[in-house]
């Protein structure tokens, strides 16, 4: 198993297969686990957030970003636990399909998840 990946467990009961460290499941039947980037892996998060860390201090230089590094990791870590956070993109909010495009939206969006408001 990849380190970033749910470790997916089968409800023999349901047939679901369910994530104990985010709470994804996985209903279609299926007698392998479906592989899905976990958003609470250590590993993915700590990745993930150099990764967005890195892009955002690409976009200050160009005066495209006012966040300090405090407020990145807020709202990455409200992203994280959202149920709709694919692990590596926003799947709740139109227009954050893409990593580049959320990454943009961290910078400069706004998000009801974040309990703030800006820009």
């Amino acid at each position: 198993m990849n380190p970033y990946d749910c470790p997916l467990r089968l409800d023999p009961g349901t047939g679901v297969w369910h994530c104990p460290q985010c709470g994804y499941e996985h209903s279609r039947p299926s007698d392998r686990p479906p592989r899905r980037n976990c958003p609470q892996a250590p590993l993915a998060r700590d990745a993930l957030r150099n990764h967005v860390l890195a892009r955002l201090d690409d976009k200050r230089e160009l005066g495209l970003c006012e966040l300090s590094d405090a407020q990145t990791t807020a709202r990455l870590d409200a992203c994280q636990k959202c149920p709709q956070f694919t692990g590596r993109v926003c799947g709740r909010i139109p227009g954050c399909d893409a990593a580049e495009k959320w990454i943009t939206r961290l910078a400069s969006g706004n998000c009801e998840r974040w309990g703030e408001s800006t820009g």
